[in-house]
């Protein structure tokens, strides 16, 4: 005899533009951002062992997917940066297409994920559409070299420019010794440490086992990141870096 499970509850408040800071003090702060969508799920009850969102063209395309687990913070405020999820999850390339969305319209869903053994998923709420006009202007490439020790040295100038965000650097280890063919294993947002600084250091723990195998050639591309990609397209991509 089959188990009916109880489902978790819906995600409700679905909103464009705004974002609750992850390292706020309270639940209810937030910042307008024209990069993130927001919804609430209350934290009493059953827990889901993710929440679910996930960026539609209005024709019903899905053009980005993430799973956010849940913070030890018992808040129910939630949001998620689009922009990230794309760069993340974009084509290696150096079109700034591969990392933009086109413009038109867009809605977005958010769905509790029940762990299938004491509650099911919730039903996925759905957001009002709305309409995405791609800039025309874009934020400059990113020129940069391998440094000493796997760091790497930008050569562009400081991007003085209201839209910049920070750095985002795709992370790349050959697939087989001596191949030259390469594979991305991880991908982060990185700001510089102080101003002036033309270095961005990799994590050490990027650089051993589980990671990359002794000796094993990396490579990069990096690509300036726009606060608000209402106003100002990500830069596009840097040709792949090889160490």
């Amino acid at each position: 005899m089959e188990t009916c499970l109880p489902r978790l509850a819906a995600p409700a408040g679905l909103q464009w533009g705004i974002e609750y800071p992850p390292n706020r003090t309270e639940d209810s702060l937030w910042v307008p951002s024209a990069n993130h969508f927001s919804w609430r799920w209350s934290m009493e009850g059953l827990k889901p062992k993710a929440l679910q969102a996930c960026l539609f063209r209005r024709d019903g395309i899905r053009v980005l997917s993430a799973n956010l687990s849940l913070p030890e913070t018992g808040f129910s405020n939630f949001s998620c940066d689009w922009n990230s999820g794309l760069l993340f999850s974009g084509k290696e390339s150096a079109n700034p297409a591969a990392s933009s969305l086109e413009s038109g319209d867009y809605y977005f869903t958010v769905q509790a994920l029940g762990d299938q053994t004491t509650c099911g998923d919730s039903d996925a709420a759905r957001s009002e559409p709305v309409s995405y006009l791609r800039p025309l202007e874009s934020l400059p490439m990113v020129k940069a070299v391998w440094g000493p020790d796997f760091q790497i040295q930008l050569l562009t100038p400081e991007i003085d420019d209201p839209c910049f965000r920070s750095y985002y650097v795709k992370l790349y280890r050959e697939k087989e010794p001596q191949s030259r063919q390469f594979e991305r294993f991880t991908s982060w947002s990185r700001s510089l440490p102080q101003a002036g600084s033309r270095i961005i250091a990799l994590p050490p723990a990027l650089l051993t086992p589980p990671f990359v195998r002794p000796g094993c050639r990396l490579a990069f591309q990096i690509c300036a990141m726009s606060k608000d990609v209402t106003r100002c397209q990500n830069g596009p991509w840097s040709p792949l870096i090889e160490g």
